[in-house]
């Protein structure tokens, strides 16, 4: 039976009526880890930390854009020889692919809002089957290096991007479609506006991996950025359980706050937030407990790079056990119409903290600072997450 916004909402309906979301997310990460491990593992080094040099720039800069300034821009980041040549290479492929990602994120929404999310994560499987095929095909088998792989990146996004596009194209078993519709200004910044915080999470996913790479280059060179990209191939599969879960949580506290539901809202809050304690415990175990085998998954054991890697995921993963919280903060507000809330949590976690801590835990620490910057700016970010819900209390009574 369908679970309706209205129902009364138990740890399990809650974790059913997310998991779609949070499985969608996981995919989209997944098949990212794919092109990480066949790259780590049947191309050289610098294809390798190529890619990783690209990708972030990749989700900034549009197509036309990008194909102009792409070269320059990692010539700024310290990229030469073989690493900028690959990393161009590869990120001219990817913008071919932008418009198709564009529409891959914004249908993954469309479906949760028309009751369909098990099409949406069907629609992500098979856009992650076929990033998983076509990188086998391309890199292991037609040995394709990093051209490869920015090309089954280009397939899967065309695969989630377009054939949603096809099925809201037409009258099908929901009530959303597209159609032909007047212009309305009004609506449209509303809902920019109340995006905000969502578009500096994944904006300074970007970002700040520009100034990691960036970083990393001048502190260990390759060895660092290709350390750094083994940790955010699997790293990104872990943020978007907590992200699918915290996005997938929006619609059920947004239709609460709307029929001021006080109540429910408090329940809400009080069973998501024991949801994500539990899954950060979890997630935070497994990373320490399993990190030789994450890292030997990428790497032999005999290479200088397992042993930088190896303590970089074991100093790293902490961040796991914090960041949770704060990205539900950040999705909790926004389901509140408080998108100024939603966005100061949003930017301290993922932009502000993390970029000074990037700059100055390394002058500290050395290459080590460079591994605790996403814990140290999770922490401060999580006391003042803890802050604005108490102060806000007042005006929302969610407790």
């Amino acid at each position: 039976m369908p679970i309706k916004l209205s129902d009364e909402f138990t740890y399990k309906k809650i974790i059913k009526f997310t998991l779609p979301a949070i499985l969608m997310q996981v995919i989209v990460a997944i098949y990212g880890t794919i092109d990480g491990l066949f790259l780590s593992n049947y191309t050289d080094e610098d294809q390798f930390a190529a890619v990783n040099i690209a990708w972030p720039v990749i989700r900034i800069i549009l197509s036309i854009l990008g194909e102009i300034i792409i070269k320059p821009i990692f010539v700024l980041m310290g990229a030469k020889d073989n690493i900028l040549r690959h990393a161009v290479i590869n990120g001219r492929i990817s913008f071919i692919g932008v418009t198709a990602n564009i529409l891959q994120n914004t249908f993954q929404c469309f479906t949760v809002t028309a009751g369909k999310p098990k099409i949406g994560f069907i629609i992500m499987l098979c856009a992650g089957i076929t990033n998983v095929v076509s990188d086998y095909i391309l890199i292991y088998k037609l040995n394709k290096g990093n051209v490869g792989s920015a090309v089954s990146g280009c397939f899967a996004q065309f695969v989630g991007g377009f054939l949603p596009l096809i099925y809201f194209s037409f009258k099908n078993s929901t009530d959303l479609y597209l159609g032909k519709t007047k212009f309305k200004i009004k609506p449209i910044l509303k809902a920019c506006f109340n995006g905000i915080s969502e578009l500096i999470s994944y904006l300074s996913i970007s970002f700040v991996n520009i100034l990691y790479n960036y970083r990393l280059l001048k502190i260990s060179g390759s060895d660092g950025v290709n350390a750094h990209g083994i940790i955010s191939f699997f790293s990104l599969s872990f943020i978007s359980i907590f992200l699918g879960f915290a996005n997938g949580s929006i619609p059920i506290i947004s239709y609460r706050y709307g029929a001021k539901n006080i109540k429910g809202i408090k329940s809400v809050l009080k069973k998501s937030l024991i949801i994500v304690t539990i899954t950060s415990v979890i997630i935070f175990l497994l990373t320490e407990g399993f990190s030789s085998l994450l890292t030997r998954i990428f790497i032999n054991e005999d290479n200088n790079l397992y042993k930088i890697t190896l303590l970089a995921i074991r100093i790293y993963s902490i961040s796991f056990a914090l960041m949770g919280f704060n990205i539900y903060g950040s999705a909790f507000f926004t389901g509140l119409s408080n998108s100024i809330l939603s966005a100061i949590i949003s930017c301290c976690r993922s932009l502000l903290f993390e970029i000074i801590m990037i700059y100055t835990l390394p002058e500290l620490f050395g290459l080590n600072g460079i591994w605790m910057a996403p814990s140290v700016a999770e922490g401060i970010t999580l006391i003042i997450t803890l802050i604005i819900f108490f102060f806000s209390n007042k005006k929302y009574n969610y407790f």
